[in-house]
């Protein structure tokens, strides 16, 4: 079957799932006990929500920030309902002026702010003083990205029915497989078997890059095409890394061919290490002991 690619860009919608979300020690919540919790529209959310979005990965932090917009928006009018403050130009004030602005035209606003981690701890005290007596019809979307959410920042979001998501990676061997195929499950796209086969494949240790291809592929095809291993190909790029172990452990049950294979794809992390090098060593030195020279 050969598809022609349509204009316009579609929107990768259901991207997260329960394995994007892991270790959060304030409340651990995934996107579908969201999405079960609270409806598919923010009519049905009554008072101010605030949510602190943080975990390593950008990617996967900006799917799952995604996903919690559009469960907010519904079926609202998204330049009525949201404000988006992001870069390095806005100041903790604006933000404050931004949640406590009142809704025009609608019953509710969402306010998301974007790389919230830049600020100090110090700098949040105007906006934890005003969560202590929110205005009711606003939700708050914090994009905090990598490292630790300042406590009174979390005490404050919490002590008004708040929670931080932490965001993780999804794991190794079954855990990554299954994230996986629910995101080729909730996508809007059919990918047969072989197609999903060589997402996998090349996304590697970087399961991070899926979102942009399946962003790309959405875009290019449409919602609902029927993808084949053909249709993918073009789009793939650069491959991603594997973990070092795929590599060790294809050697010690002597799958050459399997080592061959993962060989040039070295990990990211290792990607300009000399500690690749060594890791091949000390595993040969270990197979062959004391005949190693």
């Amino acid at each position: 079957m050969t598809l022609e690619p349509v204009n316009g860009v579609a929107n990768f919608r259901q991207r997260c799932s329960k394995s994007d979300v892991s270790g959060c020690s304030e409340k651990t919540t995934s996107p579908h006990q969201m999405r079960s919790k609270q409806g598919a529209n923010v009519e049905s959310v009554d008072n101010v929500s605030v949510q602190v979005f943080s975990g390593p990965e950008p990617s996967l932090i900006g799917d799952a920030v995604r996903q919690r917009i559009d469960l907010l928006v519904g079926d609202q009018d998204r330049a009525l309902v949201l404000e988006e403050l992001a870069g390095e130009e806005y100041t903790i004030h604006e933000v404050v002026d931004a949640v406590q602005t009142p809704p025009l035209l609608s019953d509710r606003r969402i306010v998301v702010v974007r790389g919230f981690n830049r600020f100090k701890s110090a700098e949040l005290e105007p906006l934890v003083e005003l969560l202590r007596d929110p205005p009711p019809t606003t939700d708050l979307v914090v994009e905090w990205g990598s490292g630790a959410v300042p406590k009174k920042l979390l005490d404050a979001a919490k002590s008004i029915g708040g929670e931080q998501v932490k965001i993780g990676s999804p794991g190794t061997g079954r855990a990554r497989n299954s994230w996986f195929e629910e995101r080729f499950d909730t996508s809007s796209l059919k990918l047969d078997s072989a197609a999903r086969h060589i997402l996998v494949e090349h996304c590697g240790d970087d399961v991070a890059r899926l979102t942009g291809l399946m962003l790309t592929l959405e875009g290019v095809y449409g919602f609902d095409a029927e993808l084949g291993e053909a249709e993918v190909i073009p789009f793939l790029g650069d491959e991603g890394g594997v973990p070092p172990w795929d590599l060790t452990d294809a050697l010690d049950r002597g799958e050459m061919p399997v080592a061959l294979q993962v060989c040039p794809r070295p990990p990211v992390t290792v990607k300009l290490n000399p500690r690749w090098t060594i890791l091949l060593q000390s595993n040969f030195q270990r197979l062959h002991g004391e005949s190693y020279r």
